[in-house]
């Protein structure tokens, strides 16, 4: 599949998954795919866990608590830790997760597979949980969950706004001709 084509076939997933099992080898795959992200100043402030081991898959889920995210055969989760270097301003390691993510979205994608990006609902104690049935250490933060597996249906991505509305050319406002 094209890189174009990566990007429109991406989209949300929240429905129960099949229960067919995703490999070692898929799982790193895309793990890779976050690891190789890029990050602000080369810090490298994402750690990304994946998950095959059903009882922390059923721990998350629970966690989580949506009966969907209990179907998924594995999980990705990406952890972050501030980091900045002296002179250069904040830390960028939110900007680092939403790189990895994109990539890891991609990734799935590619595979055939689905997924969420679940962010707001677990930057709470929920997001503590996590990093406790991860062993996450405390300078680190859980930024995303990704439940992923095989789609059981066929979803429909949210309708974009016209090109046209959002992209312009030379200056804000300026019709791309």
């Amino acid at each position: 599949m094209s890189l174009k084509e990566l990007l429109k076939n991406r989209k949300s997933y929240r429905h129960n998954f099949t229960d067919r099992k995703i490999t070692k080898d898929e799982l790193q795959y895309l793990m890779e795919a976050a690891y190789l992200a890029p990050s602000g100043c080369n810090l490298q402030s994402s750690r990304v866990i994946g998950v095959l081991d059903q009882d922390k898959l059923d721990k998350l889920a629970e966690i989580f608590g949506f009966a969907w995210a209990k179907t998924a055969t594995a999980a990705i989760v990406i952890v972050t830790k501030p980091m900045a270097l002296e002179g250069k301003g904040p830390s960028r390691h939110k900007e680092d997760f939403g790189a990895a993510a994109q990539n890891l979205w991609l990734a799935i994608t590619d595979l055939g597979l689905a997924t969420t990006w679940i962010q707001g609902q677990i930057e709470n104690e929920k997001g503590e949980q996590m990093a406790e049935v991860l062993k996450v250490p405390g300078d680190y933060k859980v930024s995303g969950y990704f439940p992923i597996g095989e789609p059981s249906r066929e979803t429909v991505g949210p309708k974009k706004m016209p090109f046209e509305v959002r992209c312009f050319l030379d200056e804000f406002g300026a019709e791309f001709k």
